[in-house]
């Protein structure tokens, strides 16, 4: 796996920090395929002011590409018993 991260510094307002994951076997000729790739634009996030946290998880088998599993969580950090799942 090959992970690329685009661009530097920190995203103007409204902007994401665009990521890539590339999986790279050294075949020949060699295979490269994207398997996955994710823009975080800082909504949510902690330094941002939001008491809410969570986590998302997903599981994928990469040869042959398939989802294996699924699972998310979150909570307040002021209210613990407030929780989405």
């Amino acid at each position: 796996m090959v992970q690329l991260a685009r661009g530097e510094g920190e995203p103007a307002p409204g902007e994401c920090v665009a990521e890539e994951h590339w999986l790279v076997r050294a075949t020949r000729p060699a295979e490269v395929r994207l398997v996955l790739a994710l823009c975080n634009d800082g909504y949510g996030a902690s330094g941002a002011g939001s008491a809410w946290r969570w986590s998302s998880v997903r599981e994928f088998q990469l040869s042959p590409p398939r989802p294996l599993s699924q699972a998310s969580s979150s909570f307040h950090t002021m209210n613990r018993a407030v929780a989405d799942r």
